[in-house]
């Protein structure tokens, strides 16, 4: 299946798998994560500078959730889950995009571009051996939800205030 991949999608895509942070040498710059669905492509993005990103492949996405505690310790504890597994990745050069049904994980370290792939059921149900990897990243993701959330229901909660009320 051939996923429609907007502009705005492959531009922060890019931006991620380029990211050149300030780590030291040898040091983690950042982990992507992309998981293939029917309809499209989800893709996690946390760097060593604290940025929590997430794309979506139909152009829309959430950006900022490392400013925020939750988020930012569950990226780091997706970083220790990296470097605990790091033995499971290879250094690539091939950064296409999952097909349905398949997570993709990049870790970025120095100028090197360390990759793995897995079936999302066997990461989900712990039948890999990267599957503490993917549990982590979800962690993050849960997170991330949850913030947007929270900015949903505050921004509905404004909505509904009378101008010049305390509600």
């Amino acid at each position: 299946m051939a996923y429609e991949l907007a502009p705005i999608y492959l531009q922060l895509r890019d931006e991620a798998f380029h990211w050149n942070s300030q780590a030291p040498e040898g040091a983690l710059r950042g982990v992507i994560m992309e998981t293939g669905y029917d309809h499209g492509i989800v893709t996690l993005a946390a760097m060593s500078d604290s940025s929590i990103s997430v794309y979506f492949s139909h152009g829309a996405g959430m950006i900022g959730a490392g400013s925020h505690d939750r988020p930012a310790a569950a990226a780091r504890n997706l970083a220790v889950g990296v470097a605990r597994n790091i033995e499971h990745f290879k250094k690539i050069s091939d950064t296409n995009v999952p097909k349905p049904g398949e997570v993709k994980f990049f870790v970025l370290i120095d100028r090197d571009i360390l990759g793995a792939s897995a079936k999302e059921d066997d990461l989900g149900q712990n039948r890999h051996k990267l599957s503490p990897v993917f549990h982590a990243a979800h962690a993050v993701l849960a997170e991330v939800r949850q913030l947007q959330e929270q900015a949903q229901m505050q921004q509905r909660d404004a909505q509904q205030k009378p101008p010049g009320g305390d509600g």
